[in-house]
């Protein structure tokens, strides 16, 4: 469309240059190209009720096909917006109370009782907008046939001569308005035939004929825009539509600056910047804001956050007018006497300019800073407080993990402990036995002792028929217990009186230890030297037997049996002798076994023989724990 030129013939009037732009035009917009052109060429005029159809130059064709691009511009661009607006607008709308918060919001700034010195732009809205103003005379002359733009001119400097804002100039086109970004020059040649709709009726009757649903769409005809018969109408009424609807909301707006004319990147023009900051008044509403009261606190809101300064923190405080002037002030004394100790006077330092309306407290921009600042020793102090409670929380909770640290480890020292001796032992009577079974021999040990293959089967289902019954503790115990009280009415009947445990004088031999077990006469030697050894009654025989440490963690067991002479020897030894004194005697000279054991120095242990006999006092053996092994005390 923008592409269609238009010239004049021989008789003045216009014809289209290039009919293909129009052919195509026409299909896009779903029109005929004969009737879109006959609404660029001719123009309607109605005389004493009569239509006149008139033929238009080439100048008048193509304000007509600029009419119609801006037309189609301005109602897309309408159509988009209104779309999205519905998209995004919610299900139940409330305007009558966004209004009335907007009306208590006016309100309630309006109870300052400062007045703050800017720029009020009301006198050039007037200017523009009352009845004897610009838009006002511009409708007025442009409703006219005859209207021309010199007479718009005189009238309007008629009718504001007495407005300090408005003045002429020594151009005669030319009037002069006084902003309050700066002054601009207006033209007004072309301004009345601007103001009027250059969009032709019989365009806009083919428009809304066509074939795209589109295109029929925005063209309408709507009410309001056949009221409104000349663009600053239009735009007089858009203007108001777009007020209404700001202040029924709380708009936020995004000022977009040019670094540049040139349209360079990284090219910054301080001049280009700061008129364009002033023109669009950026500068004076940060100036207002500077001025005005940038934070309006609640009376609570001011009663819980600063009331530290000259109120204890337990203390109930109700958020009244009265409080919060209280605090106010004293913080600003407070301020006062920080500026003189620090020799500060600097406006930006200072609470001065607070006000307590009705319902709040109006504060300066910097005044928040100020009062945050009066209250940053407190906030010190609560972290310093945390930080020794979470210090002392975390020493409790220390000193709990290291004791459980510390007796898990001593379990698992006792456990790892208990667990090498019993493999140790393990390991000490499985060489004890390969040792004896290469001394004594399978015949010697009774291992090769032939078996009747019945007798055999029988003793092998036996053995099956025992393992696969579960251990009975009890009974277990009570055979245990069985063995040694055995052993001990074995003792007490028949070596008792031979007295083989007494010395000269009657007392105990050292290292006679009465009736114990192979695990008990292993924990009682566990931390002796090698070589120290002791006697004991067994408590699984009716013999005695020789327990020696034999390595430092090993232990060997000799047998001490009776001697076809009534004597005493030592089970695989050729050797015999009268009384047990003379059996250890003998063997602390030579070894006991090829293994090279000998009989080194008695253990020196007083405890409990377990024969329920006393020493020559009448008093049992009891053991002495101050002198018992580690081993044994576990």
């Amino acid at each position: 469309l923008g592409n269609l030129e238009f010239d004049d013939d021989n008789s003045g009037e216009a014809a289209i240059c290039n009919v293909e732009f129009l052919e195509a035009a026409a299909d896009n917009l779903g029109v005929t190209a004969e009737s879109l052109g006959d609404g660029f060429l001719t123009e309607v005029k109605i005389v004493m009720k009569e239509k006149f159809r008139k033929r238009v130059s080439a100048d008048r064709a193509a304000i007509a096909r600029d009419a119609v691009g801006k037309a189609l511009y301005d109602r897309l661009f309408t159509y988009i917006v209104a779309k999205i607006d519905s998209g995004l607008r919610p299900a139940d709308p409330l305007p009558e109370h966004e209004q009335c918060c907007i009306g208590i919001l006016g309100a309630s700034a309006a109870a300052s009782p400062q007045v703050l010195g800017f720029t009020d732009n009301q006198a050039i809205l007037d200017l523009f907008f009352e009845t004897s103003g610009i838009f006002p005379t511009l409708r007025e002359y442009t409703a006219l046939a005859t209207g021309r733009d010199e007479a718009f001119l005189q009238d309007l400097a008629q009718r504001q001569q007495d407005n300090a804002r408005f003045a002429r100039t020594k151009f005669a086109d030319v009037f002069r308005v006084q902003h309050y970004a700066g002054t601009i020059d207006y033209h007004v040649t072309g301004m009345i035939e601007k103001n009027r709709d250059p969009l032709p009726s019989e365009l806009q009757a083919v428009l809304q004929k066509t074939s795209n649903a589109l295109i029929e769409l925005i063209f309408q005809p709507n009410i309001e825009e056949m009221a409104s018969s000349s663009v600053g109408e239009q735009f007089t009424s858009s203007l108001a539509a777009l007020m209404f609807k700001m202040n029924t909301c709380l708009p936020h707006f995004v000022r977009c600056i040019k670094p540049n004319g040139a349209q360079k990147p990284k090219c910054y023009e301080d001049q280009v910047v700061v008129e364009q900051l002033r023109y669009t008044g950026m500068l004076e509403t940060i100036r207002i804001r500077r001025e005005g009261f940038a934070h309006r606190l609640t009376f609570e809101d001011v009663v819980q956050a600063y009331r530290g300064v000259c109120f204890d923190f337990t203390t109930r405080l109700p958020p009244t007018r009265d409080n919060a002037a209280k605090i106010m002030a004293a913080c600003q004394a407070k301020q006062a006497g920080l500026n003189t100790q620090q020799a500060m006077a600097d406006t930006l330092n200072t609470l001065d300019g607070w006000i307590v309306a009705k319902n709040k407290v109006f504060l300066k921009y910097w005044h928040v800073d100020v009062l945050d600042s009066l209250m940053m020793p407190f906030g010190a102090a609560a972290t310093a407080i945390q930080a020794w409670y979470r210090g002392c929380l975390s020493r409790r909770r220390y000193a709990a993990d290291l004791r459980r640290y510390r007796d898990q480890l001593a379990l698992a020292k006792t456990f790892m402990s208990d667990a090498s001796h019993t493999a140790k032992e393990v390991f000490g009577m499985l060489s004890t036995l390969l040792q004896e079974e290469e001394r004594r021999g399978l015949a010697g040990l009774g291992l090769l002792q032939s078996m009747p293959p019945k007798e055999e089967k029988k003793a092998l289902k036996q053995l099956h028929t025992e393992i696969s019954k579960p251990l009975d503790k009890r009974r277990f115990a009570k055979s245990v217990s069985r063995d040694i009280r055995a052993s001990q009415k074995w003792w007490l009947k028949f070596e008792q009186r031979r007295d083989e445990h007494l010395d000269t004088d009657g007392n105990v031999y050292p290292w006679f230890h009465g009736l114990l077990s192979r695990r008990e006469a292993e924990d009682l030697l566990y931390d002796s030297p090698v070589g120290t050894f002791l006697l004991r009654v067994s408590d699984r025989s009716f013999n005695y037997a020789l327990s020696i440490k034999h390595d430092k963690a090993f232990f060997r067991h000799y047998r001490v049996t009776h001697a076809a002479s009534g004597g005493y020897c030592v089970d695989g030894a050729a050797s015999d002798f009268p009384t047990l004194a003379e059996l250890v005697d003998f063997f602390r000279h030579e070894n006991l076994s090829v293994a090279g054991d000998r009989l080194v120095e008695p253990l020196d242990l007083i405890h409990d023989l377990h024969l329920g006999i006393g020493d020559q006092n009448g008093q049992l053996h009891s053991v002495r724990t101050d002198s018992l092994p580690c081993r044994a005390i576990a």
